[in-house]
C-alpha cells in the first residue's frame, strides 16, 4: 500500500512477471509517470493505484487483470487510448473518472459491471460500445463525456441506473440490443 505514493520524478515502470496486484495508491500522485509496461501477471489493479498520474500516456493492461478498482486511474488526464482485456470483469467506481483525453476506449467482453462515474468526465470520447456481457451500467457511469456521438448498448445490459449518459450534448445516436 502507497509504495511509491507522491514520487514526483518517477518516470517510468516496467512491472515484472512475479508481481500479481497493483495495492492501493501504489503510485498515488507521481505526476510525471509517463508509461507503465509489463504486468502479464497482474490479476488486480486496486483502488486509487495511479490516482492523479496525470502524465501518464501509456499503459498495457495484461490479460490477466480480472477487477479495476475504486479510483484506479482517476485524473489520469493524458490517456488516451485504454483497452481493457476480456479477463476484467469488473470496472469499479471512479475507475477512469476525469480521464479527460481518452479518446479511444475498448471494454473486454467479460465485464460485467461498469461502476458508478467508472467514466464519468472522459471528455474527448467520441464513441462507446457496451458489450454483451455487461449487465449493470452504474450511476453516472459516463456522465460528462462532453465529444461523445455514439453509444451501443449491448443484449445483456440489464439495469441503466440514475445519469449513466448525463450531460452528454453531442449525442447523435443510441443502439440498445
Amino acid at each position: 500500500k502507497e509504495a511509491f505514493y507522491n514520487c514526483f520524478q518517477l518516470q517510468s515502470v516496467t512491472i515484472g512477471i512475479n508481481v500479481q496486484q497493483i495495492n492501493e495508491q501504489a503510485f498515488y500522485g507521481c505526476l510525471n509517470l509517463k508509461c507503465v509496461e509489463g504486468g502479464q501477471s497482474v490479476t488486480r489493479i486496486s483502488k486509487a493505484a495511479f490516482y492523479n498520474c496525470s502524465n501518464l500516456k501509456s499503459f498495457s493492461m495484461g490479460s490477466a487483470v480480472e477487477y479495476i478498482g475504486w479510483s484506479a486511474f482517476e485524473k489520469c488526464t493524458s490517456l488516451t487510448d485504454v483497452t481493457i482485456p476480456d479477463s476484467v470483469t469488473k470496472i469499479d467506481y471512479y475507475a477512469f473518472m476525469d480521464c479527460s483525453s481518452i479518446t479511444n476506449l475498448s471494454i473486454g467482453k467479460s465485464v460485467e459491471n461498469i461502476g458508478d462515474f467508472a467514466f464519468w468526465g472522459c471528455a474527448a470520447l467520441t464513441y462507446v460500445v457496451i458489450p454483451d456481457n455487461v449487465l449493470n451500467i452504474g450511476r453516472s457511469a459516463f456522465s460528462n463525456c462532453l465529444k461523445l456521438s455514439e453509444i451501443y448498448i449491448g443484449k445483456g445490459v440489464r439495469g441503466i441506473d440514475q445519469y449513466a449518459f448525463a450531460n452528454c450534448p453531442n449525442v447523435e445516436k443510441i443502439s440498445v440490443n
